[in-house]
Parts: C-alpha cells; sequence; structure tokens
C-alpha cells in the first residue's frame, strides 16, 4: 500500500513526516523528510569530453549537495546516476551523444528537481594520436615531443602520459 504527498515549502533540515487516513489521528513514526536549497552547479572538472564513448568522469562543484536522498546528473536530456563526493561535490559519468556542442550540466538530490544553472560541457570528436616528433628521447627527459593527431582542445589540464608518468602538456591546435 503507498500513499502519496506534495511537499509544502519549509525550512531547510529534517522535518517528521506523519500521515492520517481520516484528517485527525496521525501516525507518531517520526520518518524524517529531509528540505535542502535549491541545488546548484558552479563548475565542472573536466569541461568537456568524447561523443563516442562517453564515458567521461566528471566532478561536479557547487555550494552543497548535502541531505540528497537520489543523486542524478543531466547532460542536456540524457539522465545518468550520481554519486555524492562530498558536502561541495558530485560525481558522475559523461553519457555518449551523437555529435559535437556544448550541452548543459544539471543536478538533481531527489531525482525530481533539477538545478537551473546552465553550465556546459562539450562534446568533442574523441581524440586520437597519430604521430609523435620525435618518438624518442634520452632516458633523463627533456626532450620536447609534438603529438600529431586529431580533435584536441584547449582543456585546462591537458597531460602527456609517458607510460604511466604524466607531464603538463601545451594545446597548439586542434592537429
Amino acid at each position: 500500500e503507498r500513499l502519496e504527498c506534495v511537499s509544502p515549502a519549509n525550512t531547510a533540515g529534517p522535518h517528521s513526516l506523519e500521515v492520517s487516513v481520516d484528517a485527525f489521528n496521525f501516525t507518531a513514526d517520526g520518518v524524517a523528510f529531509s528540505y535542502y536549497p535549491a541545488p546548484e552547479v558552479q563548475s565542472l572538472a573536466p569541461t568537456g569530453g568524447p561523443t563516442v564513448p562517453g564515458g567521461t568522469f566528471v566532478v561536479i562543484s557547487g555550494p552543497t549537495f548535502s541531505s540528497g536522498s537520489d543523486y542524478r546528473c543531466k547532460f542536456g536530456t540524457r539522465v545518468v546516476r550520481a554519486a555524492f563526493a562530498s558536502d561541495g561535490n558530485l560525481t558522475c559519468t559523461s553519457p555518449e551523444q551523437s555529435a559535437e556542442g556544448d550541452l548543459s550540466v544539471e543536478v538533481t538530490l531527489n531525482g525530481q528537481q533539477y538545478s537551473r544553472s546552465a553550465v556546459r560541457f562539450a562534446y568533442h570528436t574523441p581524440e586520437a594520436v597519430l604521430r609523435l616528433s620525435p618518438s624518442s628521447g634520452l632516458i633523463s627527459g627533456s626532450t620536447v615531443v609534438q603529438v600529431h593527431g586529431t580533435g584536441f582542445r584547449p582543456f585546462e589540464g591537458s597531460v602527456c602520459r609517458f607510460g604511466g608518468i604524466e607531464v603538463n602538456a601545451t594545446w597548439v591546435s586542434s592537429s
């Protein structure tokens, strides 16, 4: 059996939800319904990822995400599950998209009401490395390597990984 009701406006925090079937006698179970401020997306990291296969791990930052019960992210119209990472951070994985473009990313803490922040995630064609110039260097390092390929974007945090070692990369062009 099930009842449905629409929550009225209230102050933030947990409030006991009790029911009555005769508008006179109420339950006294003390089950809490938590109120929270409207969610807000302030930033994304990273700010973009490939269209196919999607799968970019995204950290969404906002003022507060506590008191949620059903966390989700929406990339345009595509909804994916989100995880509570800390009070100011949620994480989710970008879904696959069929075309390049910037999509608004919004979050919900209850699976119903989404933020309206309009922070954009830039979908782009997947990067591909075609060749390196030079393709070798000294074991002591310090060789400047030009990476030639397709789909490179000027995102903050671009890196090159040599085996398991990451170094900062400088964006020069899309190729």
